[in-house]
């Protein structure tokens, strides 16, 4: 259904960037950007799937003539996924440092590091703060030992509802950066494939 056409749409776009400016200039571009816009919005993305997004998106900052704190956002979006540092609570460590480091260093300036790093923080609390008042609808699911193997993606889509362990409105605001991530890189792709140099 659905699925299906917003793949073919991501072909077309896939396709767009490939006869855009940038990929005549740089052909490797356009095998990068494929491989985000293959994971873009899809039915069913899972956290190891948006790496292939990342490389686009390192791409991206580092050959803009002007990169902007959006960019370098998208980039730590990609590379830290809330939903892990969620789960696993040591990685809010690397948070800060990384958000630093991309943003000095896709921003030419040590100082620029702060803003998107002082962002990155704010927006992890307010969102852990409202995650905890809120919850997840966590619940204890069944416990299956197998998962069919031949299914469609209808009855793939009817099993992960039936068990699926978090139900909370605040988990799709966990969700939130990666999907920021995710559109950003795509839509920071089109654009660049029409800027004129």
């Amino acid at each position: 259904g659905l699925g299906r056409l917003w793949y073919i749409a991501m072909l077309g776009a896939a396709i767009v960037v490939a006869r855009g400016r940038i990929a005549r200039r740089a052909p490797e571009f356009a095998v990068l950007a494929a491989g985000a816009f293959a994971v873009t919005l899809g039915p069913f993305v899972h956290l190891d799937h948006i790496a292939l997004a990342i490389p686009a998106g390192l791409w991206l900052a580092s050959h803009s003539k002007r990169p902007s704190i959006a960019l370098v956002m998208i980039v730590v979006a990609l590379a830290i996924p809330l939903l892990y540092v969620l789960a696993w609570s040591a990685l809010i460590v690397v948070v800060a440092p990384v958000t630093f480091w991309a943003g000095s260093y896709y921003l030419r300036n040590r100082d620029a590091g702060l803003r998107p790093a002082a962002i990155v923080v704010l927006a992890i609390v307010a969102i852990e703060l409202i995650v905890v008042r809120t919850g997840t609808g966590q619940v204890l699911a069944a416990i299956h030992s197998t998962i069919p193997v031949a299914v469609s993606e209808h009855t793939w889509g009817s099993y992960i509802r039936a068990n699926n362990v978090m139900s909370g409105w605040s988990l799709w605001l966990v969700k939130l950066p990666t999907w920021y991530g995710l559109v950003g890189c795509l839509v920071a792709s089109l654009v660049s494939s029409f800027r004129r140099d």
